[in-house]
């Protein structure tokens, strides 16, 4: 239940639940119907605004206890494959990418997370760029690569 995880926020952060809504900009009946259940999840711009409030990332405002990552050993002592929230089993290439997250420094993290929190556009023109220094790298690497099959 979201509630749970707004109140243990606010218990993190020091602040009463009405509080630590009204500061963020959200309405304190919002949180009545999360504590009634009658809301299960909050929208994205409330996501974005407990996210700013919190100092946290969007998807650590929807984490709990029991939906964080985890690789979990099974019965038969083989490991299991890394969930997300959902409970979906992740892809190859989403475990690809996970493991390239972790071989990461913090700093490097830090700006991952920065680029994936950035709006659309923002991503489109860091893609555009690039995109275009690899393609100028592929250049550069190609005729070096032709003259190494020309001297065989």
């Amino acid at each position: 239940m979201f509630y749970d995880r707004f109140v243990g926020l606010c218990n993190q952060k020091g602040v009463a639940p009405t509080r630590a809504a009204i500061e963020a900009g959200i309405s304190k009946s919002l949180v009545s119907k999360w504590k009634a259940n009658e809301s299960k999840e909050p929208s994205p711009e409330v996501i974005r605004k407990l996210a700013n409030y919190f100092g946290i990332s969007k998807y650590e405002v929807l984490e709990d206890d029991n939906s964080k990552t985890s690789t979990n050993i099974s019965i038969r002592g083989q490991k299991e494959k890394p969930t997300i929230k959902s409970g979906e089993l992740l892809t190859e290439a989403d475990e690809e990418l996970f493991k390239m997250l972790k071989a990461l420094s913090d700093e490097d993290r830090e700006l991952v997370k920065l680029f994936a929190e950035a709006p659309h556009e923002t991503q489109l023109g860091i893609m555009a760029m690039l995109q275009a220094v690899h393609t100028e790298r592929a250049k550069k690497e190609s005729p070096a690569k032709n003259r190494q099959g020309n001297d065989k």
